[in-house]
């Protein structure tokens, strides 16, 4: 025995250290997976081409010259804004959705219920008396597609439920009365 270990010892330390050099040199070896693609706001096209795989959608510009999406998710009209853009309205940093309802029918009491028990979005009365709903949705810096697919389906839900929740129920109940 020389240094304390015995011949099976060091043989059991030598297999041991080679099957923990093994997989970080083989790792080393072989290229890094390809990294997926990140779609943000700078790029008002790859917003449009989510939009389209979840309905009807075109871009456009908005009131002062920036991209803006108007599209359509079940029946449900909605635009896009791109937030926080430069002052030739481009490179913009994120992206807010955004849909209105032509009825004065809703309080805002309802409004405020509805924000109260949901994460994503935001409700309120506008300028013009007519239920507004909001989403913003951080993508500066650059977000996956599955990301970005799942903010349109936030997006889709929390539209649908909002509008029949509040806007659906409140013409209801002014039916009714």
């Amino acid at each position: 025995m020389t240094q304390g270990f015995s011949y099976t010892a060091r043989a059991a330390l030598a297999a041991f250290a080679a099957a923990m050099a093994l997989p970080a040199g083989a790792a080393a070896a072989q290229p890094a997976p390809a990294a997926a693609p990140l779609f943000d706001a700078t790029v008002p096209s790859d917003i449009l081409a989510a939009a389209r795989k979840n309905g009807a959608a075109v871009l456009e510009e908005d009131s002062i010259g920036g991209p803006m999406i108007r599209g359509r998710i079940d029946g449900i009209s909605y635009l896009i804004f791109f937030l926080e853009c430069d002052d030739a309205g481009e490179n913009c940093r994120n992206i807010q959705f955004y849909a209105s309802w032509d009825t004065q029918d809703v309080v805002i009491a309802e409004v405020n219920d509805w924000n109260i028990n949901r994460v994503y979005g935001e409700a309120l009365i506008n300028e013009f008396g007519e239920p507004t709903l909001e989403m913003t949705v951080i993508v500066a810096g650059g977000v996956t597609d599955a990301v970005l697919e799942e903010a349109f389906f936030i997006w889709r839900s929390v539209a649908a439920s909002f509008a029949e929740e509040v806007v659906s129920a409140a013409a209801s109940e002014t039916d009714a009365g």
